[in-house]
């Protein structure tokens, strides 16, 4: 390939970026209603979270509503903050430095909903 450099560069977040950290799968047992059920709960979220990849907002309502179904309405800021844990690929975000540094335009290509696209940008800083 010799010294050849990409000009564009696109990196997916979820598996590559960044990952949820250990326990989170379990995570969701506290806030789950019934503990034989935390699958199951989980699918009802993750189904309403779908839509959201393309849309800019209502995510917080589709999650109000799923919890409002669960019994469990009061627990809205602890479900909205699991999709906020995430634990950046130090390895990857070299990467991405590497290729930034030696003249590619780097891109995140990612289908998020938009509150953790938000923390992502903000907080995580990927926007830079």
């Amino acid at each position: 390939m010799g010294t050849e450099r990409s000009a564009a560069v696109l990196f997916d977040a979820d598996g590559v970026i960044q990952q949820t950290p250990v326990g989170w799968w379990e995570a969701w047992a506290e806030i789950c209603p019934d503990s034989h059920r935390v699958d199951e709960f989980r699918e009802d979220l993750f189904m309403a979270e779908r839509p959201f990849a393309t849309l800019a907002s209502g995510f917080e309502e589709a999650v109000a509503g799923v919890l409002d179904r669960w019994g469990c309405p009061e627990r809205l800021a602890d479900t909205l903050a699991m999709w906020e844990q995430l634990d950046p690929e130090p390895a990857s975000l070299e990467i991405v430095r590497a290729a930034r540094e030696g003249g590619s335009v780097v891109a995140l290509a990612t289908n998020q909903q938009h509150v953790r696209a938000r923390y992502m940008r903000t907080t995580l800083g990927y926007e830079r």
